[in-house]
């Protein structure tokens, strides 16, 4: 509803009082009591006071403060020098807690012991300025006849703060020709009978820099609680309108002819019952931002009302407005564009030429809002000719404060494939996490935005060029929103891990078939893309393992074994198998030669660590005619074997043990076949000693095969290992 004020001019008379004793220019501060001071005292000080605040003003000289002690004022008050009016309630924000600021002290607006209360007695204005360059803070104004303040359009630089406004026909009445603030003040119930009654604030004259901040309005029954009317086009220029909270009114605001505007961060609710925020027409450049305006008819409406009391009664179209970053949750409709018609009061003009842009909206519902063009949508509906995509998906507000303050930012979860593999080409990469928005997101890598789509609120997918992957890097995958205010998400580190090994020839098994007991060497040839260096790993499929590109392990029972070979490169769990299978028959063959154990160690941890150690220490005959000590050799004791390959000393070292093999020997020469070793092995031994009979926790004596392949020939014995438990495993000696 808009009642505008026809007929009703106000008549005022700014009284010039005669300047008294202070010198132009010097700053003063006078006092006002009601219930001690007289109007004959000087005022200058507590003890001393003026009795009327019209009093003071007539003593007082450009830049003089004047305070009024709690009371009540029964006059109307007319500003006519540059000065500041201080209220009881000074600095004291009496609008709702949690708006801005701290939470304000309990305010009375009918208590005099406490407020300074200046009540128009419904005689006349209670306030009224008359130059630039003035404040008034912390009173109660109330029971104006027309107005409680009047800010006429010939000054500016007013401001008016802390205050309670309530019992008048209309508020304020906000013109200035220069920058205004009308700032925490709490408008209540302005519903006396009158031209324009119940409007908290009312203007349609011209107001240039107006600014309305972090007010409360309230409990205003028969008009809008704010009303930004126009005579001309162009009337309200520069107008912002932020972080106020409109709750209990039976209307919402009302604007026309404004030329810049920003309605940013307010509260605006009629419970359904009407409009939350009105253009009416002529409105251009305007921007409504961060705005609640849930549970209106309309939480915008933009049309062009023509009323015929106007002497310019077209304002023309809207334009140029733009509606971001709202909530219009529980509405008739999010945005109208138009009005129903009522030839009794007004005709309709062209309400705006284009389609308003309203995306990054809340709608009530992630679907977004319900519209021919959107049919799943299932929030608040919205009028044609305007643009919603893309909307926000998450209706949280992440503040307390006045407004809607959404969350703009994505997260991420988790990655699908955990990892690429270097080489690798069209790798789809998929992220789950939140707030992921169709034309919005975008998905990162190392900071560059990739070709990504949003599959759902929950889900989204980018392609990686092969530049990507090419080699073995780490990257940091991030989700970005592109709107206002958005941004990036956390970082997930994403690995491209080396090539897989190549293998060159399959795996193979010689002698194939096998007896029990005979040597059989395994072996497999593969390659790295990449260079690396490769580590390969054998499982016997006899429950035991090996190391090496080609090995050498003698089965000690009967049947068909898989033998499996993992080829891996440092570093990475890129690796390739292959397979091959054994077959192993007949009776034991026995070795050809002995040799002799002359001390053994061993040491097994419980549970298995894999790292289990045999040590032997023995002597065995040289074959005939052997010269060096340089070779191949084969170490095993159970399950367990390694290779090694000799040096001219004798000396051998591999990932799995040492081994050392010495003979006597002149100028480089072996003089005797008789040589010593002394091997150690590394493997997971618990298992061989369970697989000989071993009970863990247990004592006693367990035999285990030692055997050395070495020069064409194969030494064996049986060496039996004395157990004794301890609390990580066992021992044996």
């Amino acid at each position: 509803m808009l009642t505008r004020v026809s007929s009703f001019i106000f008549s005022l008379t700014i009284l010039i009082l005669p300047m008294f004793a202070t010198a132009a220019g010097a700053a003063t501060t006078r006092y006002v009591n009601a219930n001690s001071g007289l109007n004959t005292n000087d005022g200058l000080s507590p003890a001393t006071p003026k009795k009327t605040i019209q009093a003071a003003i007539g003593t007082a000289v450009a830049g003089d403060t004047i305070v009024v002690a709690p009371g009540l004022y029964q006059e109307n008050v007319s500003i006519s020098v540059a000065l500041t009016l201080q209220g009881a309630k000074v600095g004291v924000d009496p609008h709702r807690a949690g708006i801005s600021g701290p939470n304000p002290a309990s305010r009375n607006p009918a208590d005099p012991s406490t407020e300074s209360i200046i009540d128009g007695n419904s005689t006349g204005i209670p306030v009224s300025f008359g130059a630039n360059n003035c404040v008034l803070d912390g009173f109660t104004v109330k029971n104006g006849n027309g107005l409680g303040i009047f800010m006429p359009g010939n000054f500016g630089n007013l401001t008016i703060v802390n205050n309670i406004i309530t019992g008048n026909v209309i508020g304020i009445s906000a013109n200035c020709n220069a920058p205004c603030l009308i700032q925490h003040n709490l408008f209540d119930s302005n519903n006396a009978p009158g031209s324009a009654g119940g409007a908290g604030i009312y203007t349609d004259s011209i107001t240039q820099d107006l600014t309305i901040d972090s007010n409360e309005f309230r409990n205003h029954t028969v008009n809008n609680p704010s009303i930004f009317a126009a005579t001309l086009q162009r009337t309200h220029i520069n107008l912002t309108y932020t972080h106020n909270y409109l709750h209990d009114n039976a209307y919402g605001v009302f604007t026309q002819a404004i030329d810049g505007g920003l309605f940013g961060e307010n509260e605006i609710s009629t419970n359904g019952n009407s409009n939350g925020l009105t253009l009416g027409g002529g409105c251009n450049n305007i921007l409504i931002a961060n705005n609640k305006l849930d549970n209106n008819l309309a939480g915008v409406r933009i049309v062009d009302f023509v009323f015929p009391y106007y002497p310019n009664p077209d304002f023309g179209p809207n334009g140029n407005v733009t509606i971001q970053q709202n909530s219009f949750a529980n509405c008739t409709l999010g945005v109208r564009i138009g009005a129903n018609p009522d030839p009794a009061n007004y005709s309709l003009g062209t309400a705006y030429y284009g389609n308003v842009p309203a995306s990054e909206n809340w709608w009530g519902n992630s679907s977004g809002p319900a519209n021919g063009s959107n049919p799943s949508g299932t929030g608040s509906p919205v009028s044609d000719l305007v643009t919603f995509v893309p909307w926000l998906i998450d209706g949280t507000n992440t503040t307390a404060a006045i407004g809607f303050h959404p969350n703009l930012l994505p997260s991420i979860a988790t990655v699908n494939p955990a990892a690429a593999t270097a080489g690798s080409t069209n790798v789809i990469v998929t992220v789950t996490g939140t707030n992921f928005v169709p034309d919005v997101t975008k998905l990162t890598w190392n900071g560059a935005e990739r070709l990504t789509s949003v599959n759902s609120s929950t889900s989204a997918s980018m392609f990686l060029p092969s530049s990507d992957t090419a080699v073995a890097a780490t990257a940091k995958i991030q989700a970005v929103n592109t709107w206002t205010g958005g941004g990036f998400s956390n970082v997930i580190m994403y690995s491209v891990l080396p090539a897989l090994p190549v293998i060159q020839s399959a795996a193979t098994a010689q002698p194939n078939p096998a007896t029990v007991g005979q040597n059989v060497t395994l072996s497999v040839s593969a390659s790295d893309p990449a260079s690396l260096p490769l580590t390969y790993t054998w499982d016997f499929g006899d429950g035991t393992a090996g190391t090496g590109a080609s090995v050498i392990h003698a089965y000690s029972t009967a049947g068909a074994f898989t033998a499996a070979v993992t080829v891996a490169n440092g570093g990475s769990s890129s690796t390739s198998s292959v397979i091959e299978i054994v077959t192993v028959s007949g009776t034991i063959t026995p070795p050809s030669e002995p040799m002799t154990i002359t001390k053994q160690r061993l040491k097994a941890a419980n549970p298995s660590t894999g790292k289990d150690t045999v040590q032997l220490t023995g002597s065995f005959t040289l074959p005939t005619g052997t010269t060096s000590l340089a070779g191949m050799l084969t170490f095993s004791v159970g399950g367990v074997s390694q290779n090694f390959t000799l040096a001219s000393s004798g000396s051998g070292r591999a990932t799995g043990g040492t081994f050392r093999l010495k003979a006597p020997m002149k100028r480089r020469v072996i003089t005797s076949l008789q040589a010593t070793f002394q091997g150690t092995l590394k493997g997971d031994f618990l298992a061989e000693l369970v697989r000989a009979g071993y009970t863990p926790g247990t004592n006693g004596p367990i035999v285990l095969a030692a055997q050395i392949v070495f020069a064409g020939q194969t030494y064996a014995a049986n060496v039996t290992f004395t157990l004794k438990s301890t609390a990580h495993g066992v021992t044996g000696k």
